[in-house]
């Protein structure tokens, strides 16, 4: 009778055990998952920002092309009406319509250059959000994982009291 008391209480030491290592696994599987959700969001969040830099970009190399596109067609008008003219007239228009094709081409290329300097401080600036994002997510499931070990072991000490307290009870009688 009391050895079958014994062989129960020794289950229930095992299934409690059994209960408490699920339980750690649990909370390690949902740590994973917050961490893993941590990096999707960050990486999101980071690629929603390059690609308003991109479209920036797009935008100021398609205005660099109008502009372009604008002082060929003033260069052609200026031709146009300057045949009559003297060479040496026509030429200063045409040298004065260049410099300032020039002067608007140097816009819209500092424009896209700023635009890519913005795009790689966006990068920049992600690649840091990034990296603090997977600390703290490593950090959370460091804690988690000390917090089971911490539980197993006292479910084991508790089993083994357990065990023990039997195995005395059994051994007196």
């Amino acid at each position: 009778m009391k050895y079958d008391e014994y062989k129960n209480d020794i289950k229930e030491v095992r299934e409690d055990e059994k209960e408490a290592l699920d339980a750690a696994r649990d909370l390690d599987k949902e740590g994973r998952e917050e961490k893993r959700e941590a990096i999707k969001a960050g990486r999101d969040e980071k690629k929603a920002e390059i690609e308003l830099a991109r479209e920036g970009v797009k935008a100021a190399k398609e205005a660099e092309r109008e502009i372009k596109k604008e002082d060929r067609e003033e260069v052609r008008e200026v031709r146009k009406d300057t045949r009559d003219e003297k060479k040496d007239d026509r030429k200063a228009e045409i040298d004065a319509a260049k410099a300032e094709k020039d002067a608007e081409v140097k816009l819209a290329k500092d424009d896209v250059k700023a635009a890519r300097e913005a795009k790689k401080e966006l990068k920049k600036e992600d690649r840091e959000q990034f990296r603090d994002l997977k600390e703290a997510a490593k950090e959370k499931y460091e804690e988690v994982k000390e917090d089971m070990r911490g539980e197993m072991k006292e479910a084991r000490e508790k089993a083994h009291e357990k065990i023990e307290e039997l195995k005395d009870d059994l051994n007196k009688e």
